[in-house]
């Protein structure tokens, strides 16, 4: 059985106009730190730990499959309402 998901360890905090938050992603049963960015225009930016490369094929994280899906994913079921994120860091 392969276990995979995504957990918030922390919000880095404000950068540039947005919000930089470290999440951990379980991906074929094996655990990555990821750098998550996102801002009110919906710009979003994702970077994976060096090991997630050597583990798998992929030269970006943005040639994983179904990465479209892993952004809503992270929007919808993993951050908190953006309302609330914004506030918290005065965007």
């Amino acid at each position: 059985m392969v276990n995979n998901g995504i957990s918030i360890i922390d919000f880095v905090g404000k950068f540039e106009d947005g919000i930089a938050v470290n999440l951990s992603m379980v991906y074929e049963n094996k655990s990555y730190f990821l750098m998550y960015w996102f801002n009110k225009e919906g710009k979003r930016r994702i970077v994976a730990e060096d090991e997630f490369y050597k583990d798998f094929t992929f030269k970006s994280i943005y040639d994983m499959p179904h990465i479209k899906e892993l952004f809503v994913h992270i929007d919808n079921n993993v951050l908190p309402k953006r309302d609330d994120i914004w506030k918290e860091f005065g965007i």
